[in-house]
């Protein structure tokens, strides 16, 4: 370990509570270069994040489905560092990061979204990203990355993602997934989304609650498995699309 890291430190002690409030918001009626939109997720107090951009919705996908990151604060804190000019002399600036994100470890990552475009558009973005990872890093004893394109939307990695989320747990979903849920933590693993959902389809216990849920055609079993994954408590295999071959292991259980 390095004997200087000190650990996360000067962040606003209301960051990832209730009481935080996002230094940006979408002035409705204001014309934007991009159209914002409300991401819902849990691990923001608020319940929901204004994404300023569609690549920041995308990385939203990213954050909401990774049982690694607790908490989620938008527009967390503007940041001031010192950036070099031509003259070797040196000019305050700030910067409000999109995110502030806490993982389980308790690290904190602070992070942008910029699309590749604007990037090769604007190349001191590359620049202040460098002072901002080491100043952010020196001062916060944080992290900070940009991320577009290149990284979120990779295949088959994203439409994965965007699977799982859409199974995601709500208020909304019956009590009888739960039953399901409960059936998945006795099962075996390693194991396979097909040898899963034959095993609990043969259930016989199950039989009235597939009955009862599967009308609309719902598949409950891969809904409860995608929830599993998001929740921590199962692995899915992420480097090829989703099929019944995919692999499942448990994270923090194990099969009986």
């Amino acid at each position: 370990m390095d004997l200087m890291d000190f650990g996360v430190r000067n962040l606003p002690p209301t960051l990832f509570t209730h009481n935080h409030v996002p230094l940006w918001k979408p002035e409705w009626g204001t014309r934007y270069r991009t159209l914002p939109v409300t991401f819902p997720t849990d691990k923001s107090p608020a319940g929901e994040v204004f994404a300023r951009l569609p690549l920041m919705a995308d990385g939203l996908v990213h954050l909401d489905t990774d049982p690694d990151v607790t908490a989620i604060a938008p527009y967390p804190m503007k940041i001031e560092y010192f950036a070099p000019t031509r003259n070797n002399m040196a000019v305050k600036r700030e910067h409000l990061p999109d995110v502030a994100v806490r993982r389980v470890d308790g690290s904190v990552v602070f992070i942008d979204y910029v699309p590749v475009n604007e990037q090769a558009e604007k190349p001191w973005i590359a620049r202040r990203t460098r002072i901002l990872e080491d100043h952010i890093a020196a001062h916060y004893g944080c992290a900070y990355a940009v991320h577009d394109e290149l990284c979120l939307l990779a295949h088959p990695l994203f439409p994965n993602l965007k699977a799982m989320w859409a199974h995601k747990a709500t208020p909304l979903d019956p009590p009888e997934v739960w039953l399901v849920t409960e059936a998945l933590r006795r099962c075996h693993f390693p194991s396979r989304i097909g040898v899963l959902k034959s095993a609990l389809h043969a259930d016989e216990e199950l039989r009235e609650v597939f009955s009862a849920l599967d009308v609309d055609g719902a598949d409950t079993v891969y809904t409860a498995i995608m929830q599993m994954c998001i929740s921590g408590e199962l692995d899915i295999d992420l480097s090829m699309p989703f099929a019944a071959t995919t692999s499942v292991t448990a994270r923090s259980l194990r099969g009986a």
